[in-house]
C-alpha cells in the first residue's frame, strides 16, 4: 500500500479515500448508514461505549456540617503553613 498525501487529495474525492483505507485496513465496519449530512462522508466508524451509565453508582452529597468541618480543617492547616513561612 503506499501511502497518500491528504493535501493532494480534493476535498469531493476525501469520502472515497477514507472508504478505501478502511477497506484496506479491515475496518469494515464504518457504518455507511450514518452519513454526516455536511459533507456526505462517513459519521459513524465504530461504537461509544458509555462507561458512565455501566460503572456510575451515585452517591448523594455529605451533610453540608461534615462539608464546613473538613473546610474548617484544610484552613486551619493552609494558615498554619503560611505561618511557618511569614516567621
Amino acid at each position: 500500500m503506499t501511502p497518500i498525501d491528504p493535501a493532494s487529495v480534493a476535498a469531493t474525492h476525501r469520502g472515497a479515500l477514507l472508504d478505501r483505507c478502511l477497506t484496506e485496513r479491515g475496518f469494515a465496519g464504518a457504518d455507511r448508514l450514518a452519513q454526516a449530512q455536511q459533507d456526505g462522508g462517513i459519521g459513524k466508524v465504530g461504537y461509544e461505549i458509555n462507561f458512565n451509565r455501566v460503572f456510575f453508582q451515585y452517591q448523594p452529597p455529605r451533610p453540608l456540617h461534615v462539608i464546613d468541618a473538613e473546610l474548617a480543617e484544610v484552613e486551619k492547616r493552609i494558615l498554619a503553613l503560611l505561618r511557618e513561612v511569614t516567621e
